[in-house]
Order: structure tokens, then C-alpha cells, then sequence
């Protein structure tokens, strides 16, 4: 028979052992593992405000344009104020402007090009070098955020990336750092968007 100091010994160490394993659990809180996540659907690049876009129509040199849209979405054309492009694929605006100038012009061809992509703003917090806001391309991933903020400290934990989003509904992703280096498709695929939060822990 043990005694009751053997039992509150035993009882000590196993309380030690379990301890931090429930504290890196509870730390870690409710995520989605990266992998986990459907694959991105492949859809056509749409115009977002900040692109710059041009738009030509053959023989009718006068409506021509190239600017920035705006932040309500638009641009001005010759003749037609302003046209909505944001949301919309260049052969969508195309269409648009083609309906609108038939009046004008006859047998109207438009062409519409993206000729730069404006970048996305969101934030790297955490043990990064520069925490704070960053820009990025359109296409961004993890690992072009974290370069942005000057990289990982040493401080870092390299398991604990998290990517939290707001919209369409609140999302909290876990991103391993191994998984980005070494190329993991999950990893290197997702995308970040407009106001995005990369937590490093």
C-alpha cells in the first residue's frame, strides 16, 4: 500500500507533465489548418479600384482613356460619364461600353486592358521586424506579407502563423512556416486579401 506521500508525488509530476501541454493548446485557440481549406476557385481577374485600366475603341480615338479607378468603382468616358468597372472582367466592361456607344458609333469595337493592379493593405502584427500596415500585390500570399514586415524574429514561433479574416464570415487560418518555405501547395496557394491580419505568435 502507498503512501499518501507517494500518491501526492505522483499526483505533483503528473500535473507538471500535463500542465504546459493544455497551456500550448489553449493558447493556439480555434483555427482552420491551412490544408484544410478548399482549393481557390479559378475565376477571371476582375477591375478593382486603384487598377489602371485603359480603354480603346477602334476608329474613334477620342474616347480613349487610361486612368485609375476611382474608389466608387468607376471611370469617365468620352460621352458616357461614368461607367462601373469594378467587380467586373475587362470583356464585361467591353460589353458594357459596346451597348452604351452603339448610338455613337457605329459597329463599335472596344478593347479593355488591366495595365497595373493595385495592391492590397493589411496587417502583419506579432513577432515580425516591422509590425504594422503593409501593402501588397493583389496575389499575395503569407510569406510575401511577412517579407514586407521584415521577416520573422528570432522570438518567433514558426508554427504559430495565423491569418484572420473578417469577411464573408470570421475565419482564423493557421499557416505553419515550413509549409511556406518548402513549398507546400496548400500554403503557397492561399491568398491574402484587403484587410487581412497575419498574427505571428
Amino acid at each position: 500500500m502507498s503512501r499518501p506521500s507517494d500518491r501526492l508525488l505522483r499526483f505533483a509530476l503528473l500535473a507538471l507533465l500535463t500542465l504546459p501541454l493544455a497551456g500550448c493548446g489553449a493558447s493556439l485557440g480555434a483555427y482552420v489548418p491551412v490544408g484544410q481549406l478548399p482549393p481557390p476557385a479559378a475565376t477571371a481577374q476582375t477591375i478593382e479600384p486603384g487598377d489602371l485600366v485603359s480603354v480603346n475603341v477602334w476608329n474613334a480615338e477620342r474616347m480613349a482613356t487610361r486612368q485609375r479607378v476611382l474608389d466608387d468603382g468607376t471611370v469617365s468616358l468620352f460621352f458616357l460619364d461614368r461607367v462601373m468597372v469594378a467587380g467586373k472582367t475587362t470583356s464585361e466592361v467591353a460589353a458594357d461600353v459596346t451597348a452604351r456607344i452603339g448610338d455613337v458609333v457605329k459597329s463599335p469595337q472596344v478593347n479593355v486592358v488591366i495595365e497595373e493592379v493595385a495592391g492590397h493593405t493589411l496587417s502583419v502584427m506579432g513577432e515580425v521586424q516591422h509590425p504594422g500596415t503593409v501593402s501588397v500585390l493583389r496575389a499575395a500570399g503569407v510569406l510575401d506579407a511577412l517579407a514586407a514586415a521584415g521577416g520573422l524574429t528570432p522570438f518567433a514561433h514558426r508554427d504559430r502563423i495565423f491569418v484572420l479574416r473578417q469577411r464573408p464570415e470570421p475565419l482564423r487560418v493557421r499557416v505553419r512556416y515550413e509549409e511556406l518555405v518548402h513549398g507546400d501547395p496548400a500554403a503557397i496557394g492561399f491568398r491574402l486579401r484587403a484587410g487581412d491580419v497575419v498574427v505571428v505568435e
